[in-house]
């Protein structure tokens, strides 16, 4: 009976010793977690065939690269956002998320005479948890971190004129991410920040620079 009731509050005995360990090594007058609010650039390295394949129908990557005269997709802006959990010193949780899309219109050659403009849109949101090496040197603090990713893709081909034609798919993929960066703090509580990230996503490998503003809490 005793057994049984040490196990039943188990978790909850466990959970404070941990987060007990977790805090130890932080000053007692060091912030706890920061929100940051920022904008992106991505270059996104797309395997266009691949994508074909994989998005609408196999055997399709190779006749729809061919198709619409896609070679690569340009680089995109996007807004950013992230939680920071300083656990322990000077180790720190995040959490992000982000969303792109991008529009490349092409024109084929259906005739010698006759083009078709063909609107390939792709689009990645993307949730994200990292592990960050952080050291606080006076008013800089630098980090390098790796995580993983949920990374929700859509591709859609939308011929103008033939709607019959036009297709979309989506897929779930995740993927490792390797970030490294900055931040200065130019208040009490406030930072700026610059980061470089890529991600790792089958077909889709994306390479970012993020810079915001940081709002550190208590």
């Amino acid at each position: 009976m005793m057994r049984h009731r040490v196990r039943e509050r188990a978790p909850f005995i466990i959970l404070p010793f941990m987060l007990g360990i977790l805090g130890a090594g932080r000053p007692a007058n060091a912030q706890t977690f920061a929100v940051g609010l920022g904008i992106g650039y991505i270059q996104p390295t797309l395997d266009i065939s691949r994508i074909g394949d994989e998005f609408f129908w196999t055997g399709a990557g190779a006749q729809w690269k061919d198709l619409i005269g896609l070679k690569a997709v340009k680089g995109t802006v996007f807004l950013y956002g992230d939680l920071r959990l300083y656990l322990r010193f000077p180790i720190t949780f995040e959490l992000s998320g982000y969303r792109w899309s991008r529009v490349e219109t092409t024109h084929p050659s259906v005739s010698p005479s006759f083009t078709v403009p063909v609107h390939n849109r792709f689009q990645d949101l993307a949730l994200g948890l990292n592990v960050l090496w952080s050291p606080t040197l006076k008013n800089f603090r630098p980090f390098v971190g790796v995580g993983a990713s949920f990374h929700h893709l859509r591709a859609e081909i939308d011929p103008e004129g033939f709607p019959e034609i036009a297709t979309k798919g989506s897929k779930q993929r995740v993927g490792p991410a390797l970030s490294a960066g900055v931040d200065w703090k130019v208040l009490p509580r406030v930072a700026l920040f610059i980061t470089g990230r890529y991600d790792v996503v089958v077909a889709w490998n994306q390479w970012k620079i993020l810079g915001g503003i940081r709002f550190h809490g208590k």
